[in-house]
């Protein structure tokens, strides 16, 4: 009989299984030892020295199982786009003439997210039996997921030891947000003609070199270092004050939520699909951007040319939203203090009264802002007013444009799993 567990379990519990089954057998030892000392003869003796051999042979069993044991695990895809779905077959099979009556197979947790089912379970495979495991997974979130099996657990007859199988590959999968294509934007004219200059329609006003880096496809060739390049023996670049002042700023508030559920998630997933949407839609228009978000440090990825839309979408897809800093304390670290005008879009799953003070703050520092958002402030923390009806109106008097998204309903149905022997 198979049967399943929600967790895997642990390794404190595994050690007190064992520790009982050991004393268990040094009291089936002592009673041996107390039979054979009053009463002798052959039985009595027989049954000590079968005592005694009991864990030689549950080991030499339990060896035999762990190299006749066989796993095969397999994915339709390791990549996806979010709304495909995933297969995953998983088989055991016992390829020796010995039983394996404990088996422990512990699931990466990761994998529960995407699949109920995908639990650890405890099996028995019979001489020669094959067991097999069938996922269909729904793919309703972005991210990297470990999938399938994390270890196997081997315990012998009498439960007195335990061998531990891991898989020599780790299985996950990439699950990437959909890309939206916006038809038409508002941009401020300044910024269109500034990213035909970036882009490298022409290129004037190269002034003053502020940073070096590598050479990444759909660099203008007129930006090379040759001398360093020859030095160095790798293409390298110059980066120029006017490119990086007026390139676009997509800053990313990736603050952990109070409470991680589906919803959060979907959210989540609502506000990268965005940034996605909008850092495609700039590129294509030759419209240079920089991609920023905090992770214990300033993060931020460069892109200038449609080519560079699959470093930014790869980056997109695996952001995770677990960081405690106040996204209103993190922005300033990706403002340029010399900066005289740049446009800058802030994403965020809730808007507090926080980040909206800080965009006034910048707008009055001259920044074009937008304000992308799925969650706004309710009440007025001074006077108890409601303000989602007076937000919209607050940041049209400051100039600041402002975007409500709507994410979509909690999933019902998210998984399939099937088993046969």
């Amino acid at each position: 009989m198979d049967w399943y567990e929600p967790e895997a379990t642990t390794p404190e519990r595994e050690k007190d299984l064992m520790r009982r089954n050991w004393v268990r057998w040094v009291f089936l030892i002592l009673a041996a030892l107390f039979y054979t000392w009053f009463y002798g003869g052959f039985l009595s003796f027989t049954l000590l020295f079968i005592t005694l051999l009991m864990p030689v042979v549950s080991l030499a069993a339990l060896i035999g199982n762990y190299f006749f044991f066989k796993i095969g695990e397999n994915l339709n895809e390791r990549i996806f786009i979010k709304g495909d779905c995933a297969r995953y077959r998983l088989l055991l099979g016992n390829e020796g003439f010995i039983p394996i009556p404990y088996l422990t197979v512990t699931m990466y947790l990761e994998g529960r997210i995407l699949c109920d089912d995908m639990k650890s379970m405890q099996i028995s495979l019979a001489p020669f039996a094959k067991k097999e495991f069938i996922y269909e997974m729904p793919l309703h979130f972005r991210g990297r997921y470990s999938i399938g099996v994390r270890s196997i657990l081997f315990r012998d007859f009498l439960g007195l030891f335990a061998v531990r199988h891991r898989p020599l590959e780790r299985k996950s999968i990439l699950v990437k947000p959909r890309i939206r294509l916006i038809a038409h934007k508002k941009i401020p004219a300044a910024m269109v003609s500034e990213g035909n200059v970036l882009a490298g329609l022409y290129e004037s006003g190269n002034d003053e070199m502020v940073d070096i880096r590598a050479y990444v496809p759909g660099d203008s060739l007129r930006k090379m270092h040759w001398k360093l390049t020859a030095k160095t023996g790798n293409p390298m670049v110059r980066d120029m004050r006017n490119e990086l002042d007026n390139d676009i700023l997509l800053l990313l508030d990736v603050g952990m939520a109070a409470e991680q559920n589906e919803r959060t998630l979907l959210q989540e997933d609502c506000l990268i699909e965005e940034a996605v949407s909008q850092s495609q839609y700039l590129l294509a228009h030759g419209m240079p951007a920089r991609i920023c978000f905090w992770r214990e440090e300033p993060v931020v990825l460069r892109t200038a040319t449609p080519g560079d839309f699959l470093k930014a979408y790869e980056l997109l897809s695996e952001v995770k939203f677990n960081q405690e800093s106040h996204f209103e304390d993190v922005i300033d670290n990706f403002l340029d203090p010399g900066t005289h005008r740049s446009l800058v879009y802030l994403f965020t799953v809730r808007l507090t009264h926080g980040i909206i003070e800080k965009a006034i703050a910048m707008r009055h520092r001259g920044f074009d802002t937008e304000i992308f958002y799925i969650i706004a402030p309710d009440t007025d923390a001074a006077t108890g007013r409601n303000t989602a009806g007076s937000l919209h109106e607050q940041m049209a008097r400051n100039s600041i444009r402002i975007h409500r998204l709507v994410t979509e309903q909690p999933i019902q149905t998210r998984s399939v799993a099937k088993a046969s022997a």
